[in-house]
């Protein structure tokens, strides 16, 4: 399954590498890294619980607004230009953190870490690995899916270790002079030059008739945003999309409440991490060579169902072997999503237009995650306990796997076969 002439990721690694360190670089932004560090903002600062939640959502919704602006600019900046000034923004934004004394630092900090970091480094890699490949597509962005989870499982043990070694204040120092000196002139390097879809790797052997080149043109016309926005199956991907990161930084938010209710040592909680972060690239990878291949339609349709069960064994378990589970499937959801996710824009609506079109798409998913510590925050203080959160997380996500399923004959007229 994995062996495909048309695409040598050693020939291709400065177009593929350009994509997997933005994803890396994108964990300064991400829920799970921030939240590492709020028992020191909280103290430091002297705010409390539910000032550091308003914060923390207040930036993210500024950060989402941003990045519908912001997002244009993929379709006209070259990817290497924009990807760079965006990693040297993000360090901007980390010297901030690492200098707040005031709640007002705290914002601007908090706020260039959402846009730059889970917002624009995503958005640039992924839009322009969608914009330079197009029959090998998924294979493309697995390889880009890598960084991510790549994050996850070397940034938290990092940063917890400069903790203790330096303190939270000089570790963030260290991150925006590492982002600085390493990874933005790194950006740039790799993205200078575009990279031209009919530049694919000869094959060493005869390619079957089916197999057609990489410069294998989209179907279908380039639709312009306010098109796709009056598209009614736009709506249907973008609340499928928006589930996974609501529901998952509800609960990694409040992942402390959740340990304390069902009477498990947070240490090995913590390690439940890792299953998370290796299940997510693993099966990120392999779908990336699976969208090339099958109907996109039949593999978006069911992503949601493993993050469903994953949730109701939570729910109903109370043994600590239930994290690991809820993890490795959430961490599964993950994975295929990943990947079907950012190819389905392009199949269905085409390239021209794709920075503007997923700028909207990943706000709407910045706004997701801005909004869910607000709202299980909000159910905690009245009383609600984490288990009947992670009970109705587990509905909601039942029933937008059920609307995929529903809609996969529509998706599947939308966004055709794979490009052969």
């Amino acid at each position: 399954m994995f062996r495909d002439p048309t695409f040598q990721p050693i020939r291709e690694a400065r177009w593929l590498g350009f994509g997997f360190v933005l994803g890396f670089s994108s964990c300064f932004g991400q829920t799970y890294f921030i939240s590492l560090f709020t028992k020191e903002l909280r103290t430091e600062l002297d705010i409390s619980h539910a000032t550091l939640g308003s914060a923390y959502m207040l930036a993210t919704l500024a950060g989402a607004a941003g990045l519908v602006g912001l997002g244009r600019l993929a379709d006209k900046w070259p990817a290497g230009v924009l990807g760079g000034t965006a990693v040297v923004f993000l360090a901007a934004a980390s010297f901030a953190l690492a200098h707040a004394s005031s709640l007002e630092m705290l914002l601007v900090a908090l706020f260039g870490l959402r846009l730059f970091g889970q917002g624009m480094t995503q958005h640039i890699g992924t839009t322009a690995i969608s914009r330079w490949y197009n029959r090998n597509r998924g294979k493309a962005v697995a390889v880009l899916g890598l960084g991510m989870p790549a994050s996850e499982l070397i940034m938290p043990v990092t940063a917890v270790a400069l903790v203790e070694l330096l303190g939270w204040r000089q570790t963030w120092l260290t991150f925006s002079i590492v982002l600085l000196v390493f990874f933005a002139p790194v950006v740039f390097a790799l993205g200078r030059r575009d990279r031209d879809p009919s530049s694919a790797a000869r094959p060493t052997k005869q390619i079957a008739p089916e197999s057609a080149p990489e410069s294998a043109p989209d179907r279908g016309t380039s639709w312009r945003l306010r098109e796709a926005l009056r598209h009614g199956l736009f709506y249907v991907i973008i609340a499928g999309a928006l589930i996974p990161p609501f529901v998952l930084t509800g609960v990694f938010f409040y992942q402390v409440d959740l340990v304390g209710e069902k009477g498990w040592s947070l240490q090995l909680y913590a390690w439940s991490f890792t299953v998370y972060a290796l299940t997510s690239l693993s099966v990120g990878f392999v779908s990336g060579w699976l969208v090339d291949r099958m109907e996109i339609s039949r593999i978006l349709s069911f992503c949601l169902l493993p993050m469903a069960v994953g949730l109701t064994i939570l729910w109903r378990v109370d043994s600590i072997w239930a994290a690991p589970v809820f993890m490795a499937l959430s961490g599964t959801t993950i994975g295929f999503a990943s990947t079907s996710l950012v190819v389905i824009w392009p199949r269905i609506y085409g390239t021209l237009h794709l920075g503007a079109i997923k700028g909207v798409t990943l706000a709407s998913m910045v706004v997701s995650t801005a909004i869910a510590p607000a709202v299980f925050g909000l159910a905690l203080e009245r009383g609600i306990e984490m288990v009947t959160l992670i009970q109705w997380s587990a509905i909601l996500t039942g029933l937008g796997a059920l609307m995929l399923i529903v809609a996969r004959p529509r998706l599947k007229a939308a966004a055709g076969s794979p490009v052969r």
